[in-house]
């Protein structure tokens, strides 16, 4: 119960790290907000260029400008493909899109993750 009272009290202070992962066009979306909230946010992703270019402050997605960007940056957010950074978060929401035929309609997997103090 007090790792759940500590947590709380992170998340209401601002103070807790948030980790995402997949920075896709659902994940990033959700960075950014979690950012505008003003939470430190990790991101991680495979893919490596996608990694470098979020941490030079470029969007490879045309509808989020780099200006995003940079301001979920300057909030503390960064990118990693390295699992060790990821784990040093409060929180995890995993972005998991699969597209699901014949209608191809998206569906998307969360899953909450833990405390690691």
């Amino acid at each position: 119960m007090m790792l759940i009272s500590n947590l709380k009290s992170k998340i209401q202070n601002r103070d807790a790290c948030i980790a995402v992962i997949g920075l896709g066009y659902v994940g990033l979306p959700l960075v950014i907000r979690f950012s505008e909230e003003g939470f430190r946010v990790i991101g991680f992703d495979v893919d490596k260029e996608k990694v470098e270019m979020l941490n030079k402050g470029e969007s490879y997605l045309k509808h989020i400008p780099s200006s995003s960007i940079d301001a979920a940056a300057n909030n503390g957010f960064s990118a990693t493909s390295d699992w060790e950074k990821y784990q040093t978060a409060m929180s995890s929401s995993s972005v998991s899109p699969l597209r699901s035929a014949p209608t191809r309609s998206l569906t998307c997997s969360t899953s909450k993750g833990q405390w690691i103090p």
